[in-house]
């Protein structure tokens, strides 16, 4: 369309209208504006907007409330933004247009909205305030918009028109959004959706410690963890739905948000077993909103206790209602089960995974997979979210994830291989302590756990650590499972090697000898603490020459347990003392290298302690008689009597 045939049919038609329009503007192209520029000119508008009472709209957004102050805010609030926030952001160019800068007043309104309650006025203050964001935008854009971008044809008729022509455009627009606005649902029926969400929040199971029956039904399955959820299930349905959107005000009705929620409840009974906890609990929901939907049905005023309007009651009515708006918002901002970053699911270069033992256990227990393929890793990548599990964090007195374990190899925190193996093993007895001993998380935790020994085994090259299987209770696994791994390649081949071990070499003649020294190293090895350490891992190596160079000036004579080990092997040892010697010698370093007071300074203590208590309580060694000629001429007696003494003795 030719531009002077659009501006003289535009003006032709705004002098029909009246008389005294405004010239029309020239029509050559407009210069481009920064975007920083639209950005500063929006934040002011919104900065410098005043309400019929003279004080600022923006008053109550400059700066988020104290924590000291207002603690509930950042109990419903999880990402708090002000006005003083968006300004520092402008200052350093961090908004690349208006509709980042519109984000982030966006989320400061919900926030204030999450918060304060509908009849307050800041609630009113931040949906004016929202209102007015939107229409400065849209003002500027059409201001600075080029009149003829490629690819479109846009025909600008606003500016041409009268004064009194705006004013009606105006009026048509206020009568407009009224219009909109009365779709939305009424205070009344906001209520009940608030009420029948509490209902489902708040309910338990009076026969399991009125345990609350919502946690499962918070957020849908993973992805990743349970593909075949989304094979089965058509349409999957959460409260983090249901929360959104009654934000967003979707429900018409109590029986559209009842449908939802019977939805979330009917899923769960088809993707679960029967008898199954998540099963029943469904079920047991089930009657909860039903019962809680026909109460909202017959109406707000038969729920109201029939007694005189005093302070107490409203404030206990007020207090119940921002409970319910509390819950609504906080399930609405969960994070989802998949939401991880980019850096999160970065993989160790494979160069770091070829020279780096650390990276190596890392990534066996990374990419281990189960029967159907599955990672078995990825239910140990993250920690339990506190806000649905808060029970595991009073369960578990060191909470550890493997990406926590992934960070602290790459920050270089790890000195040696054993020290992300002791990690991997709180994660691994954390995970059995929580859940049940037929969870698939309980079985993952104990094949990993396998996975993992052998793994350290190979790269210590410990040929003793077959004691070390004997003390993560892997037994505990049900007969499927054992039956389902021993076909694996990862099933150890160590513990028929234990009896070789008692009768070859130097020790044959002294096989009680040879049985107390490992029965030492195993009650050092085994002991495992409250919080599910095993102390015993950070003394399997010395401390890395690199990390810890200063180690080697202060201690004259390092041992770690791999010399122990071989000193065995080597059959060095000619009496238990000599053993708890080194022993001694080992701790005795550790407590001179380190902090008085600190964790491994206090694990050697506990250690000592341990390995002195079992010494006590074996007693001496019994004596072993000398072998004389005629025992030499009759071996079979003699392998009959140590392969008796071996079977009523065992480690």
């Amino acid at each position: 369309m030719n531009k002077r045939r659009r501006t003289s049919s535009v003006a032709s038609r705004g002098t029909e209208d009246d008389g005294d329009d405004i010239p029309p503007e020239p029509t050559k192209r407009r210069k481009k504006i920064d975007p920083s520029d639209l950005c500063q000119q929006l934040y002011d508008v919104l900065r410098n907007q005043k309400k019929e009472d003279g004080t600022l709209l923006c008053d109550a957004f400059i700066r988020v409330p104290k924590r000291r102050q207002e603690p509930g805010y950042y109990e419903v609030v999880t990402n708090p933004i002000d006005l003083l926030k968006v300004q520092q952001k402008l200052k350093t160019d961090e908004y690349r247009d208006m509709d980042d800068l519109a984000a982030d007043i966006q989320l400061m309104v919900n926030n204030a909205k999450a918060f304060y309650m509908r009849t307050s006025p800041e609630y009113k203050d931040a949906t004016e305030l929202w209102e007015l964001c939107i229409n400065t935008k849209n003002r500027i854009m059409e201001e600075y918009e080029d009149p003829e971008p490629k690819g479109k044809l846009i025909l600008k008729v606003g500016r041409l028109v009268s004064k009194n022509a705006r004013k009606v455009t105006t009026k048509q627009e206020d009568a407009e959004d009224t219009s909109e606005s009365s779709t939305n649902p009424d205070e009344e029926t906001m209520q009940q959706f608030e009420d029948l969400f509490a209902a489902v929040m708040t309910a338990t199971d009076p026969t399991d410690n009125n345990r609350p029956l919502h946690t499962m039904f918070q957020l849908k399955p993973s992805k990743k963890l349970y593909p075949e959820y989304y094979d089965v299930i058509e349409t999957p349905v959460d409260l983090k739905t249901v929360a959104r959107k009654i934000q967003e005000g979707a429900y018409s009705s109590i029986t559209d948000m009842e449908k939802d929620l019977m939805l979330m409840c009917r899923n769960a009974c088809q993707f679960n077993e029967p008898g199954s906890q998540i099963y029943k609990d469904a079920k047991l929901l089930k009657k909860i909103i039903t019962a809680a939907a026909r109460k909202q049905d017959i109406g707000l005023s038969s729920t109201v206790p029939k007694i005189a309007t005093t302070a107490p009651s409203t404030r206990s009515k007020r207090g119940s209602r921002t409970m319910a708006q509390s819950l609504i918002a906080q399930t609405a901002t969960l994070p989802d089960e998949d939401e991880e970053s980019d850096d999160e699911e970065e993989e160790p270069a494979e160069t770091e995974e070829a020279d780096n033992p650390q990276w190596q256990l890392f990534q066996t227990i990374r990419t281990a997979p189960n029967n159907q393929g599955v990672r078995m890793s990825e239910y140990f990548w993250k920690l339990p979210s506190k806000r649905l599990y808060p029970d595991y964090y009073k369960t578990i007195k060191n909470p550890i994830s493997l990406l926590q374990i992934r960070t602290k190899i790459k920050k270089g925190e790890y000195g040696t291989v054993s020290e992300v193996a002791g990690d991997m093993n709180i994660m691994f007895e954390n995970a059995k302590k929580y859940n049940i001993h037929t969870s698939r998380l309980y079985k993952s935790a104990v094949k990993l756990q396998k996975i993992m020994q052998e793994k350290v085994q190979e790269l210590l090259e410990f040929d003793q650590l077959f004691i070390f299987y004997s003390i993560n209770n892997i037994n505990n696994i049900d007969s499927d499972s054992d039956s389902e791994f021993e076909n694996s390649s990862h099933q150890p081949k160590l513990i028929k090697r234990a009896s070789n071990l008692l009768t070859r070499g130097k020790y044959k003649d002294n096989i009680p000898l040879k049985k107390r020294l490992y029965a030492l190293v195993k009650c050092v090895i085994e002991y495992v603490c409250e919080d599910g350490r095993q102390p015993m891992l950070m003394f399997m190596e010395k401390p890395s020459k690199k990390l810890y160079p200063d180690y080697y000036q202060v201690i004259a004579e390092p041992i770690d347990m791999l010399a122990i080990e071989a000193n065995i092997k080597a059959e060095k040892y000619q009496s238990e003392n000599e053993l708890i010697q080194d022993f001694k010698l080992m701790f005795n370093n550790c407590r001179q290298y380190n902090e008085e007071g600190s964790l491994i300074y206090e694990d050697a203590n506990t250690l000592e302690r341990v390995l002195m208590d079992k010494v006590k309580e074996l007693g001496p060694l019994p004596e072993i008689p000398k072998p004389t000629k005629s025992s030499a001429s009759t071996p079979t007696r003699n392998v009959g009597t140590i392969l008796l003494l071996f079977k009523n003795n065992k480690i």
